[in-house]
């Protein structure tokens, strides 16, 4: 029996070497398989790169063929002219706020008493002739030179009376009493009240 039992304990052993090695020529073998799996991959990676660079090329000459490509461009153009219209709109309100409120501030500081009535009264040749620099000041000698001409032509902005044109008209009214009204004929009360009513 004692044979027997070393059989068997001999036989197992020898099983659990065996099975040991056939799990590392499996390991092993999978391994190998691995790499192999891997070396494809990366072959089939850089064909589908190529591909997609070769369809992305086809596409662009089909667009080129369609004329879509020109559309593109076009529609491209458009829109930044657009943007390019309106940021110059932009700039130019932003100088003309900017002048303005510089010519309603030195008008002000220089006796103004309505600065806006003032510059609403101005023509386009005196905008026109103050030069505002790209950081958008406004030139102090053209404003100076803008406000005293206004100044003379108009010095009741500036708190000084208007002067007075002599044109011979009277300037006192003939105030009629009662007793002056009755003295007057009847055809003359006539012709005042009609003169009255009609004014």
């Amino acid at each position: 029996m004692e044979q027997e039992t070393t059989q068997v304990s001999d036989q197992t052993t020898n099983d659990g070497v065996e099975q040991v090695e056939t799990k590392q020529q499996k390991d092993q073998v999978a391994y190998d398989t691995y790499r192999k799996v891997l070396g494809e991959k990366k072959k089939r990676d850089e064909q589908l790169q190529q591909m997609a660079e070769k369809l992305k090329t086809l596409e662009q000459k089909e667009m080129e063929a369609k004329g879509e490509q020109q559309k593109l461009i076009e529609a491209l153009r458009r829109d930044l002219s657009e943007k390019d219209h309106k940021l110059k709109e932009v700039h130019q309100n932003f100088a003309w706020n900017n002048l303005e409120s510089q010519l309603k501030t030195y008008a002000a500081s220089h006796g103004c008493k309505k600065p806006d009535a003032l510059v609403k009264l101005m023509d386009a040749a005196d905008f026109e002739g103050i030069e505002v620099n790209d950081m958008y000041q406004v030139n102090g000698d053209d404003l100076a030179r803008v406000v005293n001409k206004y100044k003379n032509d108009y010095p009741e902005f500036f708190g000084r009376s208007t002067p007075r044109v002599e044109d011979g008209t009277p300037s006192n009214k003939v105030e009629r009493t009662k007793s002056d009204w009755k003295k007057l004929p009847l055809a003359d009360k006539k012709k005042m009240l009609a003169k009255m009513l009609n004014n």
